[in-house]
């Protein structure tokens, strides 16, 4: 599939609606930030943070030092190793993105029962998730996310291969960190140990995220509610026949290279977490 074809009714909204004049005044506040200013970032990164900021320079601002500081934690030992980990993830089908064609949010659907955390470990899995919103961007130019995550094999072995504290990072990453306006997380096919997990992230999100938590048994109903079944894959009851394919996702991640490398390489790796 083409991305420009799934896009073409969208391009009036991607980030090159971000005015020069407006980069440039994004470059003078990082520039007088003693924490921002030790770093240099994309173009293409910048204005996804300022478009995440709908206007709002404070809030942009304040969203990219979370970024960049959570980045900073991360050790990336080979790079290079991770990036074929992270293309082997996209040909798992671990992940996929579409689109709710109603309300033209972003819809990224994640499938448990096809992580092996001993292939796509958490380094991975993290590196994976902090490029996401570059490529939502590249992609869809939507104006929020919905995230679908399929718990069905979930286990205490991806738990525990994952662990616990970079969970609740994960959490921090996702709900803090990330330029994604994050509308809706919905947890299907969940079991005992999907519910254990969300006790444990709990108490570190804000009382605004917890209420777009949504948790579903394998009654889909309501989720067909929230999405389409045009915006959905035949296995969540949906009718979706535009697909990105694997090789799609693997095109794109090599496409945004550069930017990716600038994310890894011009941040100073200081701990793992």
């Amino acid at each position: 599939m083409v991305a420009q074809d799934f896009t073409q009714d969208n391009n009036n909204n991607n980030s090159s609606d971000i005015s020069d004049c407006a980069l440039e005044k994004f470059r003078e506040l990082i520039r007088s930030d003693p924490f921002l200013n030790r770093f240099v970032y994309d173009e293409i990164l910048l204005r996804v943070f300022l478009r995440f900021g709908a206007g709002d320079m404070d809030k942009s601002i304040r969203r990219l030092s979370n970024y960049v500081n959570r980045s900073n934690k991360i050790t990336y030992s080979n790079r290079v190793e991770q990036d074929k980990k992270v293309k082997k993830a996209f040909h798992s089908n671990i992940l996929e993105i579409t689109r709710n064609r109603e309300t033209n949010h972003a819809v990224v659907i994640i499938r448990v029962r096809h992580w092996n955390p001993k292939e796509i470990t958490t380094a991975e899995s993290f590196q994976l998730i902090a490029t996401l919103p570059i490529m939502l961007e590249q992609l869809l130019h939507c104006n929020g996310i919905q995230i679908i995550i399929d718990a069905s094999g979930l286990s205490f072995r991806h738990i525990y291969s994952f662990g616990i504290t970079p969970l609740i990072n994960f959490a921090r990453l996702l709900f803090s960190c990330l330029p994604m306006r994050i509308r809706q997380i919905h947890f299907i096919h969940t079991n005992s140990v999907a519910n254990w997990a969300l006790k444990m992230v709990e108490p570190f999100l804000d009382a605004k995220m917890r209420d777009r938590i949504i948790f579903y048994g394998n009654d889909l109903t309501t989720l067909h509610k929230h999405i389409p079944k045009d915006s959905l894959p035949s296995e969540l009851g949906g009718t979706l026949i535009d697909r990105f394919t694997p090789d799609d996702y693997v095109n794109l991640y090599n496409e945004i290279d550069p930017v990716i490398n600038n994310i890894y390489s011009k941040f100073t790796k200081i701990q793992d977490f």
